[in-house]
């Protein structure tokens, strides 16, 4: 058996290319050949040895490119948009819920950039070469949030879809430190503070969080983290307090589990598939509408106390503790196998 993994190309800090990078190793542990075919992977360190470079200008070139390949590999293995492969990992959702929901809370700016941007509508066309090309056999979606909203738009039959959670490696941020992450941000070590990890302002809600933070009842420092922070980004979960992600739409994000992980309390939305595995009350909550700004205030508020958050610190550490990278790779594999009659 050979698998072609495609990714158009590689960054040390994203998160697809660590994925892929731990996938490949775990197929090649059950004796499955890898190939991989990218743009450009500047991974010195990378596990897989067979490279097919295919060069393009932007994502529509090279997915044209890779679908007119030649090769002798049995199956392709796709974590970018690309149509005509046999398995497809949809770790982006759908753009076009993405648009809807960006509609949904701002008609008219949101219908403006929905509009002046084309990478919009090529995106859209992609996604829905994908899941209407007769080759795909297996999508792999992050979580039953997209799995119904790639069964509600294009119809693709339930059965060919596994949903598969993200993993993380847990023992990373279950040793983050308390010290070092106040020490860093110039924070006391009595102080409430609450956490947003996340690029992307408006898709992530920073503004319905400051502005819940600046109605707030309690003190309570309020932190942002969208580019590289000045400690490592465990120890910055390991100092805060509290993790919001009022996001406008997440297929699956994994700041979830790595704020979980790390004993910290999740406030976030219906709108990111992670809330499938949080429990109302215990674990966090999660909200209905991003921009319910009095709903979100009051959540913040209810945590101000070191005893009110305890429970839920211990309870959001056990539940992130189960979401291990190896877990979910064991899962993937096993959709693969099922799919394709593999023992």
């Amino acid at each position: 058996m050979k698998i072609a993994l495609i990714r158009r190309r590689f960054s040390p800090t994203g998160g697809a290319e660590r994925y892929l990078e731990r996938l490949a190793e775990a197929l090649l542990h059950q004796s499955i050949e890898v190939e991989l075919w990218c743009e450009s992977w500047n991974n010195p360190n990378s596990v897989i040895k067979n490279i097919r470079t295919v060069p393009s200008r932007n994502p529509w070139e090279f997915s044209e490119k890779i679908q007119k390949l030649s090769s002798n590999v049995d199956l392709r293995f796709a974590l970018d948009r690309v149509p005509g492969v046999e398995i497809y990992r949809a770790g982006d959702g759908l753009h076009h819920s993405w648009m809807k929901n960006r509609l949904h809370y701002s008609p008219w700016l949101g219908k403006i950039q929905n509009l002046i941007r084309p990478k919009n509508k090529l995106m859209c066309d992609l996604d829905q070469a994908i899941y209407q090309h007769p080759k795909l056999q297996l999508v792999i979606a992050n979580s039953q949030m997209v799995s119904a909203e790639i069964q509600k738009e294009y119809h693709f039959p339930q059965e060919k879809i596994a949903v598969v959670h993200n993993g993380i490696p847990t023992h990373k941020f279950q040793n983050g430190d308390r010290s070092l992450g106040r020490k860093a941000m110039k924070t006391e070590n009595d102080a409430y503070v609450i956490l947003l990890v996340g690029a992307g302002k408006e898709r992530k809600g920073h503004r319905y969080l400051r502005e819940a933070h600046r109605r707030m009842s309690h003190e309570a420092q309020l932190w942002i983290i969208d580019s590289p922070p000045p400690t490592e980004i465990e120890n910055i979960y390991a100092a805060a307090d509290l993790f919001v992600l009022p996001t406008l739409y997440d297929p699956f994000a994994n700041v979830t589990l790595e704020a979980l992980t790390a004993g910290n309390p999740v406030i976030t939305t219906r709108h990111n598939g992670a809330h499938e595995i949080l429990q109302n009350g215990v674990h966090g909550w999660v909200m209905d509408r991003a921009d319910d700004i009095n709903q979100l205030r009051q959540h913040l508020d209810a945590l101000a106390a070191p005893e009110v958050r305890a429970p839920f610190s211990r309870a959001a550490r056990e539940l992130g503790a189960q979401f291990t990278i190896e877990k979910n790779l064991s899962e993937t594999l096993q959709a693969i196998q099922r799919a394709f009659g593999l023992s």
